[in-house]
């Protein structure tokens, strides 16, 4: 099983912040850092003893496709966990997945150490705001073909055929050729029609 490394990318959160243009006095991620990202955003490997599945996390994960993904791809996401409480903020299903399915007994962590509203309410948004997503689907199709496998991607040559059927124009109908307008006029007297 593939670990994640300890940093992003070979940078933490703090130095991605930095190349960002954010300022360099940026308190620790809490209650009161709403719109930055901490100092001590640094990931770490922690043991499963330490980190619970939250128990408010309404969300239904689709866990074949979790283990699908990280059974071709590792585990490759940090979790967020609150640290007073251990309890997982963005991860609850990969972590159970983790677990119950590839025997992992670590995890990465980034850690939450803010008050218990604030972390219901990042436990309600990582969920709400992936729900919210959409595709561009354009561009989707592109990056799908460009595979050549999609396993471990949630993707499979179903959702291609329907994105591709999207984008498929039909063809236009040939227009019948136009008819000759006839004028058919009939007798008065008797009836009878004639052109």
């Amino acid at each position: 099983m593939k670990r994640a490394s300890p940093e992003f990318g070979g940078a933490n959160l703090s130095s991605m912040a930095r190349k960002k243009g954010l300022k360099e006095e940026m308190a620790n991620v809490s209650g009161e850092t709403t719109g930055k990202v901490g100092r001590n955003t640094r990931q770490e490997m922690v043991g499963v003893k330490r980190i619970k599945e939250h128990p408010h996390n309404v969300n239904r994960g689709d866990e074949v496709a979790i283990a699908d993904s990280i059974r071709a791809n590792g585990f490759y996401r940090a979790l967020v966990v609150q640290r007073s409480t251990g309890f997982v903020l963005a991860g609850n299903h990969s972590f159970r997945v983790g677990v119950r399915d590839f025997g992992l007994k670590e995890f990465p962590v980034i850690w939450f150490d803010g008050d218990e509203e604030t972390a219901r309410r990042i436990l309600l948004a990582d969920n709400r705001t992936a729900g919210l997503a959409s595709y561009d689907e354009e561009a989707l199709l592109a990056e799908l073909k460009s595979l050549a496998s999609l396993e471990g991607t949630g993707f499979d040559a179903r959702d291609v055929q329907k994105i591709e059927e999207k984008f498929r124009v039909p063809p236009v109908p040939e227009e019948p050729p136009p008819t000759k307008t006839q004028f058919v006029k009939t007798c008065p007297k008797c009836g009878h029609q004639f052109s």
